[in-house]
């Protein structure tokens, strides 16, 4: 249910029209934006009879590297005659700066809204808005973004023969065992698998594995010029491509092309040596997969893609069963899920893609 959630939010924007403020028009020969005013848009533009409050949770710096690769992305979506992703959002937080911001209610601290904000090219701001969803307080939405924006670095810097490591790393030793309750998520396992392992480390094994296949296209589509200015056509793209890669793979192994959908149909195994089986090719297409992963390229447009993408976009919680599960989704459309252990610190739970 909450990848459900969260997946139909990513794609589905409404983008609204901005004015500047004095203040910002005064900067706008720069195109540089500061945390005073983006702090400021955000505070002429409340509402209601009480002034909720503000924190800002992320910060996009304008670099000479980034300017670059959002004008390489701009020209690119221009010349293809494709339309524009947001407004511009992505792009133009890589030419002026951006940052997100949380807000709250001041009186009750419950997490209300989160804002991303930046300036176009004419030094008017760009505000792209989305609810909380769930009765989230300030501290937990503050610390569960924080979490997120750690694994989603380490997740952009590392191969996806790296991701069992992301998991042990965030999730302790029971990420493997425990799963997420309704069966969704790529940490997800039949918990009748754990019969079948006789080392402690094979079921963390098959889950890394599995999510590193699954969200190889969020890692490539970074590595594409038209990302900052339309994400939807890079990830397509990159899902075009994992097709593509799978398939060479296929074909130089003489196995089927439903082989991978096999090899992912954990219901289907029954013995110790099926098990064997699946973590054996999965590691073998994994590492094929990462010879093609652009985080450990000198890839410029890659590295200045990555500013943009660790950043939150939406941020909820949900009550499964008699558990709460928390998500937060970057801009880039990795979606992690969290949950509370009983030393009260967040430990993940699943990795998904924002569809």
């Amino acid at each position: 249910m909450i990848i459900r959630l969260f997946c139909v939010f990513f794609f589905c924007y409404l983008f609204q029209p901005a004015l500047a403020l004095a203040q910002v028009a005064m900067n706008a020969g720069h195109q540089t934006m500061t945390e005073d005013e983006a702090l400021s848009i955000l505070r002429s533009r409340a509402t209601g009879t009480l002034s909720p409050g503000f924190v800002t949770v992320g910060r996009v710096e304008a670099t000479s590297a980034t300017r670059h690769a959002a004008q390489e992305s701009l020209d690119e979506v221009q010349s293809q005659h494709l339309d524009l992703y947001g407004k511009g959002i992505f792009a133009n937080m890589m030419r002026a700066g951006g940052f997100v911001a949380l807000e709250f209610d001041a009186k009750s601290d419950a997490a209300t809204r989160l804002h991303l904000v930046t300036l176009d090219d004419a030094g008017e701001a760009i505000v792209q808005t989305e609810n909380v969803d769930g009765s989230l307080s300030r501290h937990d939405a503050l610390t569960i973004i924080a979490r997120s924006e750690k694994l989603a670095e380490a997740f952009f810097s590392s191969p996806g023969s790296q991701s069992d490591e992301l998991a042990r790393k965030f999730g302790g030793a029971s990420v493997a065992n425990v799963g997420i309750p309704d069966g969704q998520g790529y940490f997800a396992i039949p918990e009748r698998l754990s019969k079948l392992t006789t080392q402690p480390d094979e079921l963390l094994d098959l889950e890394g594995l599995s999510a590193a296949v699954q969200l190889w296209p969020v890692r490539y589509a970074l590595s594409l010029p038209i990302y900052s200015a339309n994400p939807s056509i890079a990830l397509k793209s990159a899902h075009q491509k994992l097709k593509e890669v799978i398939d060479e793979f296929l074909r130089r192994n003489r196995k089927s092309p439903d082989f991978l959908y096999h090899l992912s149909d954990f219901d289907s195994i029954d013995t110790r040596d099926e098990l064997a089986f699946r973590i054996r090719w999965l590691n073998e297409i994994v590492s094929f997969l990462d010879t093609q992963c652009p985080c450990q390229s000198d890839s410029s447009v890659y590295r200045a893609n990555v500013s943009i993408s660790t950043i939150p976009f939406y941020v909820g919680v949900t009550k499964q069963n008699s558990d709460l599960l928390y998500g937060v989704m970057t801009t880039a459309g990795l979606i992690t899920i969290w949950s509370r252990a009983e030393n009260g610190d967040f430990v993940l739970k699943g990795l998904s893609e924002g569809e």
